[in-house]
């Protein structure tokens, strides 16, 4: 019913307000009443103190655990020899942070951490990291990127099976002689 000692003086308080009466077995205990309120505050302190009980107690246990080894929390989705290779092929500029997290079954956010607590960590022992380039990240096909309108294809030239790199590309529709034509949607 109550957390603590003073939020259950507040309940009773608001209990009392609407003239309701604490039933216990076969008494009736009004909280208007010195005794009524007597019995109220004994049974918010046992319930505040059984609360610090277990508490306690939890905290024991998790500081035992935590000694055995067996507290560990969240384990992490790449180990310390994926996480390198992730952060080698994103700063070869290769692969896209998309390309990334499907190739190691990340969300791009995994990408994106991995590749700033590698930045702290050389910065930590004063490694210089290059900034990956978007021109190295998306080639045209002759091996240069299109920044001038913002496109690129593929090294391999086709159209990609991500649909983030088919961004800005224009798409024809492949019409048959024997359909209707087509109207844009």
């Amino acid at each position: 019913m109550a957390r603590s000692l003073p939020d259950a003086r507040a309940i009773a308080e608001d209990l009392t307000k609407r003239k309701v009466r604490l039933s216990l077995g076969a008494s009736v205990y009004d909280p208007t009443d010195p005794v009524g309120r007597l019995l109220f505050n004994v049974l918010a302190m046992v319930a505040e103190f059984e609360a610090d009980l277990i508490r306690s107690r939890t905290r024991e246990g998790m500081r035992v655990a935590k000694a055995k080894g067996h507290l560990r929390g969240k384990q992490p989705k790449l180990n310390p020899r994926q996480e390198a290779h992730l952060v080698e092929l994103l700063h070869s500029g290769e692969y896209s942070t998309t390309e990334l997290g499907d190739l190691f079954g990340v969300a791009r956010s995994t990408v994106y951490r991995a590749a700033a607590r590698s930045k702290t960590a050389a910065a930590g022992r004063g490694i210089a990291v290059a900034p990956r380039s978007h021109a190295a990240a998306h080639p045209n096909i002759d091996g240069s990127a299109d920044l001038a309108n913002g496109t690129y294809r593929p090294r391999h030239g086709g159209p990609s099976e991500l649909p983030s790199e088919n961004r800005g590309r224009s798409r024809t529709l492949a019409v048959r002689p024997d359909s209707p034509p087509q109207t844009g949607r």
